[in-house]
Formats: structure tokens, C-alpha cells, sequence
């Protein structure tokens, strides 16, 4: 895959406060694999650079999401039967 080039760079800044000029998407990901204060900005950068490369987090939340869903309704369908018919713990 052809890197998506920045003109001009993109300078990403790191945690030492060095200043470091990023040609493309993949040399700016590398610089902020670096970062161990991850925020809602450095959150938006990775997103960012991820669709230039031609990645999608899209698909994955979504699963996620679906996977996340499917484990509530079991968990409510165990309270429910745990509960019995008739309500709250009726044995």
C-alpha cells in the first residue's frame, strides 16, 4: 500500500516535548504508538491516520457493540429465569 504523504508535515510532539516532522500515516502511527497519555486527541490522530492507511475501527465497534448486546440479553434472560414467574425470587 502507497503511504499517504503529508505536505506539508504533520509535526507531532512528543512526551519529551521534541518536536518530530511526519511525512505520511504510518511514520505519524508509529510516533504516537509512542505515547503513553492517550487521550481524546490522541484518540482522534490514530483514528485519523488508521483511514488514511485504508483501516476502519467501524467494523470492530460495531461487533463489539452486537457482542456487547447479546451478552445483556443473556444475562437478563438468567436473572429472569433465576427469579422465577412469578417476580423476585418467588421460591
Amino acid at each position: 500500500m502507497a503511504p499517504i504523504w503529508f505536505v506539508p508535515p504533520v509535526f507531532v510532539k512528543t512526551e519529551t516535548g521534541v518536536r518530530h516532522g511526519c511525512n505520511n500515516a504510518k511514520e505519524a502511527l508509529e510516533q504516537l504508538k509512542m505515547w503513553t497519555r492517550r487521550g481524546p486527541r490522541w484518540h482522534k490522530a490514530v483514528t485519523l491516520c488508521l483511514q488514511a492507511r485504508g483501516f476502519s475501527l467501524h467494523p470492530l465497534r460495531t461487533a463489539a457493540e452486537a457482542a456487547r448486546k447479546e451478552r445483556l440479553r443473556q444475562l437478563n434472560e438468567t436473572m429472569r429465569s433465576d427469579n422465577g414467574p412469578d417476580g423476585w425470587m418467588s421460591r
